[in-house]
């Protein structure tokens, strides 16, 4: 049994709501019933069966997704989703014979956009036909616990020819080094931009941090946007402090603004300034530099054009 109190009409909660481990819906078509159910493995999401039994048929099943850009591919249903891709597989469909069963095929079938149903052997069997369509998340990543505020930092997903991933966020470390440990910022914790490569398996390859340390943590490192070339290599942009003090991580000698200009005449040692850094596809810096004027400057986004020359946008304050 469970309460909830998270009901906004019923300020007494709604009580005593009975748990199942298995609901079915008798008769959705003629002869044929859905089965939600709990699998025995834990790990496993909640799964559903068609039951179509003698007389049912198996061209009445339809099924409609909302809310997710759907395809058909290798008798696969691949949904795009916020968190990722989720696929829809038929791993086994078979019918029963007394205690016994026997597998037989059943595919997907297209009907319509975003509207599936199934196909077998034929259309109507003289035994109950259980069809077992599981949806299997392809793979999903909690890269950090700790991601700066959205407002100064912005996600991003990128993928290149050969399904590699890249992502880029800013997250909150101490001296560099990542740690699942902070709900909280304090004196020695500060943000840096993050990026990391994934192959098409979801298995991390390499993973590197970009900033400066410095002694405030608020908005030391900001990382708004990544792109990639055709040898992707990757650029990436954003905002961060200068230490002036030797201790500078992001530009590389000879660069076009090796140190920030501008100072903050309340707090001198706030010289903030646009950052531009190019990466290779194994994560090594190939150059990095300041970006902006005598002002506080910062680069929100990037684009490459047909020659892979990129333009930036941003902002800066006077």
């Amino acid at each position: 049994m469970k309460n909830f109190y998270n009901v906004p009409s019923k300020p007494y909660g709604v009580t005593n709501v009975h748990r199942f481990k298995k609901v079915i819906y008798k008769g959705i078509y003629n002869n044929i019933d859905l089965v939600f159910f709990k699998p025995k493995d834990t790990l496993k999401p909640i799964e559903y069966n068609f039951i179509v039994r003698p007389g049912g048929k198996v061209s009445d099943i339809k099924m409609k997704f909302n809310g997710a850009k759907t395809s058909l591919k290798d008798n696969k249903i691949m949904m795009k989703v916020r968190f990722g891709e989720i696929q829809e597989n038929i791993p086994l469909s078979w019918l029963l014979e007394g205690t016994s069963k026997k597998e037989t095929a059943i595919n997907f079938k297209q009907i319509d956009e975003n509207v599936y149903g199934f196909i077998g052997k034929q259309d109507v069997y003289n035994k109950t036909l259980v069809i077992d369509p599981v949806p299997t998340p392809l793979w999903i990543k909690n890269l950090s616990n700790w991601v700066w505020h959205s407002e100064y930092g912005y996600y991003r997903v990128l993928a290149n020819s050969n399904q590699e991933v890249y992502t880029s966020f800013t997250t909150i470390a101490r001296y560099n080094i990542a740690t699942s440990t902070y709900t909280v910022m304090d004196f020695d914790s500060q943000n840096y931009g993050y990026i990391s490569k994934f192959d098409p398996s979801g298995n991390k390859i390499w993973g590197t941090y970009i900033g400066n340390h410095h002694n405030s943590g608020d908005e030391t490192n900001v990382l708004k946007d990544i792109v990639i070339n055709s040898n992707n290599d990757i650029y990436a942009v954003g905002y961060a402090r200068d230490t002036q003090a030797g201790t500078n991580t992001i530009t590389t000698p000879g660069a076009h603004k090796e140190h920030s200009s501008y100072v903050n005449q309340f707090y001198p040692s706030d010289n903030t300034d646009a950052f531009i850094v190019k990466l290779n596809d194994n994560g090594l810096k190939i150059w990095g530099t300041y970006f902006g004027g005598e002002h506080f400057d910062a680069i929100n986004s990037l684009v490459l054009d047909s020659n892979e020359k990129f333009s930036i946008g941003g902002y800066y304050s006077r």
